[in-house]
């Protein structure tokens, strides 16, 4: 009999059981009554608490400034293990702190020099009317893959989290960045057409030939992609792709970085991604045929202690590492 540990769905079931276990410590009392219904939603009024306190208001109004899409159709996701809040709570510190992001980034990517404002027109300054650092739901100063496009975070490609920095060697690298917490895709169906009858297959194969490309398939056949998280890996893949071609932000090299925890085993369809390469994990599949200097993959349970170290703000670093910092122990 199969451990338990090893299901997708078991995970997230453990790990929201984990953090219910910690609610009187994450939440107020009202909230923490609210979870009772189902351990795992924050009742409507209370999903703001999802939310690091020391930053809360400051993070609605950043996604507010630029129209970002919460997951769900609330002022947040009410999930207590969603992604895009756990991403927001472990990121936002660095929107206005360059020290402590270098401290932690500079693991990642050795070649750091300094980092980078985001300098698009598109990206609002921070009430303190600098430029961010970080910046959540990018999708590109332009509609690249030509897609429906036009809000962050909705109805075409994004990221989680984009920031840049600038070289040893004097070059400017872009990052767009895909956070993954408790999703499942081991069933997952193959997309190539959409609801709409939409063949996805003629929409993003022309890319492949474009200048700059940043996905050798070989032998791979592109019609295998289409079935997730590979399908929005290949996507993500060519908007880096297109945003190094057009030097958006002058960027003389963009790449993706993949965030997702080991303990989540149910992150690939085994069944769909031998068609592309074998390997246990969306990672090693993709780092098959994506360009080898433009994609780079962690586990959480890595990054949590680099992000907990970066010598940003103490109070925040106790709320990650309590929330955070145990993802996947049972």
């Amino acid at each position: 009999m199969p451990s338990p540990l090893r299901a997708s769905s078991d995970f997230r079931t453990r790990e929201a059981a984990r953090i219910y276990g910690l609610r009187t410590e994450l939440f107020s009392p009202a909230a923490c009554q609210s979870l009772c219904r189902d351990h795992h939603h924050l009742d409507a009024g209370f999903e703001e608490e999802n939310i690091y306190n020391g930053f809360r208001q400051d993070a609605l109004e950043f996604f507010k400034a630029r129209k970002i899409k919460w997951h769900g159709s609330g002022s947040c996701d009410t999930s207590i293990v969603s992604s895009q809040t756990a991403c927001l709570n472990c990121f936002f510190p660095f929107t206005d702190d360059p020290v402590a992001l270098k401290s932690w980034l500079s693991n990642l990517y050795p070649d750091l020099a300094e980092v980078l404002p985001v300098s698009s027109e598109l990206e609002p300054p921070l009430t303190s009317g600098r430029q961010p650092y970080v910046t959540f739901e990018w999708i590109g100063e332009r509609n690249y893959l030509n897609e429906r496009w036009g809000s962050r975070g909705q109805n075409c490609t994004s990221v989680d989290v984009m920031f840049r920095f600038r070289t040893v060697e004097n070059k400017i690298h872009v990052v767009i960045a895909e956070w993954k917490y408790c999703e499942s895709d081991e069933k997952a169906k193959y997309q190539r057409i959409s609801s709409s009858g939409t063949d996805r297959v003629a929409t993003y194969r022309p890319h492949l030939s474009a200048s700059g490309c940043q996905i050798s398939l070989g032998s791979v056949r592109f019609e295998d992609l289409f079935f997730n998280p590979i399908y929005q890996f290949m996507r993500q893949q060519l908007l880096a792709s297109a945003m190094e071609r057009e030097r958006e932000m002058d960027a003389d090299a963009v790449s993706v970085l993949h965030i997702a925890p080991r303990a989540n085993e149910g992150l690939l369809n085994l069944a769909l991604s031998q068609k592309v390469a074998p390997g246990a994990t969306v990672g090693e599949v993709w780092s098959t045929i994506a360009k080898h200097d433009r994609f780079k993959s962690i586990v959480t349970e890595d990054l949590i202690p680099l992000l907990v170290q970066s010598g940003a703000d103490p109070a925040w670093v106790e709320y990650v590492d309590k929330r955070y910092g145990a993802i996947g122990v049972a």
